[in-house]
């Protein structure tokens, strides 16, 4: 993302504490934020299934990313939302697959 006055670059490591590190060695403002890692069924409404989770539990969706063809036949999707402690809640509590920090970083 871009304006006239910065960029914003997001991006998902496997060491983020090394990665941050760097980043703010080289004289660059960086920060972590916390996402969310789902599996969801790689097929149309496999999405859809999250989003009603969350829209039940009034938790906005803030950003994502998806991937497919990554470490088995669902699609991966990773979420940012405001409230990370509640929608983990909400979504592990509705049977979805939740990803550990490893998952996501071996993506």
């Amino acid at each position: 993302a871009d304006t006239s006055e910065f960029g914003i670059l997001r991006c998902i490591v496997n060491k983020p504490d090394e990665a941050l590190k760097i980043l703010r060695d080289a004289g660059f403002t960086a920060s972590m934020t916390k996402v969310l890692g789902i599996e969801v069924e790689d097929t149309p409404g496999g999405l859809a299934q999250v989003l009603q989770v969350l829209h039940e539990n009034e938790i906005s969706v803030e950003y994502l990313y998806s991937f497919v063809g990554t470490m088995s036949e669902n699609a991966i999707v990773i979420f940012h939302v405001k409230e990370t402690e509640k929608a983990f809640e909400a979504l592990k509590g509705s049977g979805l697959k939740m990803l550990t920090e490893e998952m996501v970083y071996n993506i």
